[in-house]
């Protein structure tokens, strides 16, 4: 699940994108999060459970170790590929079982897929389909505690590979270079039709050779950057829907105030810190509304 900003300076427009696609994926998660929650659908056994929180962030960690190796001895990009179908097929089918039986789900789900090996434009929105269910998928599972302890260990450690270690930087690299990204891209309009090589450009795969994107016209936020908000939020669910809404406003504010931040600089940075940071303090002055 990386979590990572790569930011290249991109322009307003593109910016606006992000953090519309960001909310609209916090909506939707509660929205589907109320669903799981309704149906009791959850991943754990106890939702209160502290170790919960200890064992999703150890197969975090050894998740990234296994793929740090795996991208240092294999050099393809099948691979890959296959992990994010993998990856698409399961949460669909998870959020199509909400609405209909288990066979139906698993044929939908394997109809969308195959879809999307025809049509590689569907990537994104299928990445970030799948985000959202997982993301909900958590926070139905976790309660808002061991979310809340989850999410400041992965915001710790978003900021420890991301600007000490650097390997969260490397494995953004090497992902990329596979074609294999596990983040949604956010771009010009215009870069999407400018074809062919030029300085400063950086190249995106096409069908037919390469499409240049000029330096500048993109960010990329990493899936766990669209996890974690979505299960604080649908976590607190349980508890009250003004606290769960106060969260994803806050994680939308800290967003925002990073790419405000990095408005002189382009580069990979943690985006899970100040996501953390201001749905947690938006969350608390929720409670201090309700109090008053």
């Amino acid at each position: 699940m990386p979590k990572k900003l790569f930011f290249d300076r991109p322009p307003v427009g593109v910016q606006l994108k992000l953090l519309a696609s960001f909310g609209l994926a916090i909506l939707l998660g509660l929205v589907v999060g109320s669903q799981f929650i309704g149906q009791q659908v959850s991943v754990v056994e106890d939702s209160d459970s502290l170790a919960n929180a200890g064992y999703f962030f150890l197969y975090v960690l050894f998740s990234t170790a296994l793929l740090l190796l795996l991208l240092h001895y294999y050099k393809g990009k099948k691979l890959f590929f296959f992990a994010e179908l993998l990856l698409e097929f399961s949460a669909l089918q998870i959020l199509f079982a909400l609405f209909s039986d288990s066979t139906y789900s698993f044929f939908a789900a394997l109809a969308v897929v195959a879809l999307r090996v025809w049509m590689p434009a569907l990537k994104q929105p299928l990445l970030f389909i799948a985000t959202m269910t997982v993301g909900a998928l958590l926070g139905s599972s976790f309660g808002f505690v061991p979310a809340f302890v989850l999410s400041f260990l992965l915001a710790a450690y978003d900021y420890f590979a991301v600007f000490k270690s650097k390997h969260m930087v490397t494995l953004a690299k090497e992902l990329q270079s596979r074609q294999a990204a596990f983040a949604i891209e956010f771009r010009n309009a215009a870069a999407k039709v400018s074809t062919g090589k030029k300085p400063g450009n950086k190249a995106v795969r096409g069908k037919k050779g390469e499409i240049a994107v000029p330096a500048g016209d993109r960010i990329l936020l990493g899936t766990g950057d669209f996890v974690i908000p979505v299960m604080l939020s649908v976590s607190l669910l349980k508890i009250s829907v003004f606290s769960a809404l106060a969260a994803g406003l806050g994680a939308f504010v800290g967003l925002s105030i990073l790419l405000y931040i990095m408005q002189k600089t382009r580069g990979y940075y943690p985006a899970l810190p100040p996501i953390v940071l201001f749905a947690s303090l938006f969350y608390a002055l929720s409670l201090l509304v309700a109090v008053l």
